[in-house]
């Protein structure tokens, strides 16, 4: 029963980390896959196989790019929170939807990775729920319109399961410590069936626009619902990125008052960097993250050590040496006397 309920929390995990506002809504999944169902299969696999590889093996962590990774996301939700309050006509010019998550995830969620886990146990569920009635009755007359791939569909896939898996990754592997290794794997074959699934009925009823299931909701008695899922998708990807970001300052700082300084300047720094607004956030930095994600998964499938955390040719290869040298004391001493 206990590893049925650690599978349960990692894949809840897992889905409130990539499950944004962008993915609810339908945009994020029209831009990247359009008509192309195929390319949800690929990113199913590729979530699969980035999450397996990434948290079973040992390959070193590389801490730089998964945190600066985990900003840019929270740049993003901090301005999707921002911009679904605009949306509604609530906290209008007034960034008050960011600031009230940073300070509940602060006072609140940020002691364990267990308390994010907790938090969308109950979160996930509600949102996933809204959203499926929302799909289920939407009208038959709402305009559904395609978007052509074409070929791209194959990068986009890719791109699109390597950023979550890079981005997701360190709230993951916190998540997945102390649970054994069949329930992880479970766990990330569950969140890759459902993402194929839950996506495909998404898409299958989103026309061409940028909040495609908030358009076509709109004036029914789900649109507010809906958009209190969005709220939670933003969220609970926000408190996923953030962990990481405040669990870096902690083990890094151990005097008190500097690390509350510190706190209080990575949160302001991240406010300050999401006025830049949602779209232009994800069309110059999403893409990067993209890269980085595909560049580590990659790294782990093919073994190959790449220069990262100061793991170098010359560092292995002095320690190789230090190794042969033989340190006992009992060995004579050498005469150095001159005759």
């Amino acid at each position: 029963m206990k590893n049925f309920l650690d599978g349960v929390k990692l894949f809840l995990l897992i889905s409130g980390a990539v499950m944004g506002a962008g993915f609810l809504s339908g945009g994020e999944l029209v831009a990247f896959f359009g008509g192309e169902c195929s390319g949800l299969l690929l990113s199913a696999v590729i979530f699969f196989i980035g999450f397996t590889l990434l948290t079973t093996s040992k390959t070193a962590t590389p801490k730089i790019p998964l945190l600066m990774s985990s900003a840019v996301f929270s740049i993003a939700m901090l301005s999707g929170l921002d911009e679904i309050a605009g949306f509604i006509g609530v906290f209008r010019g007034i960034p008050a939807a960011p600031v009230l998550s940073i300070i509940i995830f602060h006072f609140l969620l940020s002691g364990s990775i267990k308390k994010i886990e907790k938090i969308n146990c109950f979160l996930i569920p509600v949102s996933v729920l809204i959203v499926f009635l929302t799909i289920i009755n939407v009208p038959d007359s709402a305009p559904k319109v395609r978007v052509a791939s074409g070929g791209k569909w194959v990068i986009n896939a890719v791109l699109y399961a390597c950023m979550n898996v890079f981005v997701a990754l360190p709230s993951v592997k916190s998540a997945a410590q102390g649970k054994k290794k069949g329930t992880k794997i479970a766990a990330f074959i569950a969140f890759s069936v459902f993402f194929a699934g839950f996506s495909y009925l998404i898409i299958r009823v989103s026309p061409n626009t940028s909040l495609p299931l908030l358009d076509i909701s709109y004036g029914t008695p789900f649109f507010p619902l809906l958009v209190i899922a969005l709220f939670i998708g933003s969220f609970t990807s926000l408190i996923c990125c953030l962990y990481p970001l405040k669990s870096f300052i902690t083990q890094k700082t151990a005097d008190k008052k500097r690390r509350n300084l510190y706190y209080f300047l990575l949160y302001l720094a991240l406010f300050l960097l999401s006025r830049v607004g949602f779209n232009s956030i994800i069309k110059y930095l999403y893409p990067l993250v993209g890269a980085l994600g595909l560049l580590y998964i990659v790294k782990g499938v093919i073994g190959i050590k790449f220069p990262l955390n100061g793991d170098t040719k010359i560092k292995r290869s002095a320690l190789c040496q230090e190794r042969k040298r033989i340190k006992s004391k009992n060995l004579p001493k050498k005469n150095t006397a001159t005759i």
